[in-house]
């Protein structure tokens, strides 16, 4: 590595606020969220609302809705469903979601950083659980979380809607 590097990696470092360890190894594990939460602690403008259109033989369109307000870096679970219920578009579900991951080649590559929430698309066992879909390096793929989940639902997040 350069010296040049090393003093920005180490002036980056010196002005982020404090992070846990776990915090670290997530921000590892998750670079797409690292970048997103960079690009607000930046103050790139993040639209409240991205479009995907025409997706598929069915030209499908949909809208991703961000969840948290100004002064937020996350939500719980429920708050999140609870503000979106009243946003345009139809809640998704599994028919949507599967739609989406047969057809993730039509979805553009700005949506790759975000975790999509299929906010009626509920675990059979425990409804708690809400199902989202992930860009995994190479494919969109489901998995679920918690709605009572704290640090899950941030600026990474947006809540899939059908237009």
């Amino acid at each position: 590595m350069e010296r040049l590097e090393v003093e920005f990696i180490a002036a980056v470092v010196r002005h982020l606020p404090e992070l846990s360890s776990k915090r670290m190894r997530f921000y590892i594990e998750h670079l797409s969220r690292l970048a997103e939460d960079l690009r607000v602690l930046r103050g790139d403008d993040v639209p409240s609302i991205l479009t995907m259109e025409k997706i598929g033989p069915e030209k499908r369109s949909f809208e991703c809705h961000a969840v948290l307000l100004a002064d937020e870096n996350e939500v719980i679970g429920h708050t999140m469903i609870e503000r979106t219920s009243e946003m345009s578009g139809d809640a998704c579900a599994f028919d949507e979601a599967m739609y989406l991951m047969h057809h993730g080649q039509d979805i553009p590559s700005k949506f790759r950083s975000y975790y999509l929430v299929i906010q009626e698309w509920r675990h059979a066992v425990n409804t708690e659980r809400v199902a989202y879909l992930y860009w995994d390096g190479s494919r969109w793929t489901q998995r679920w979380r918690w709605l009572d989940s704290r640090g899950h639902w941030g600026n990474s997040v947006r809540v899939l809607r059908s237009k």
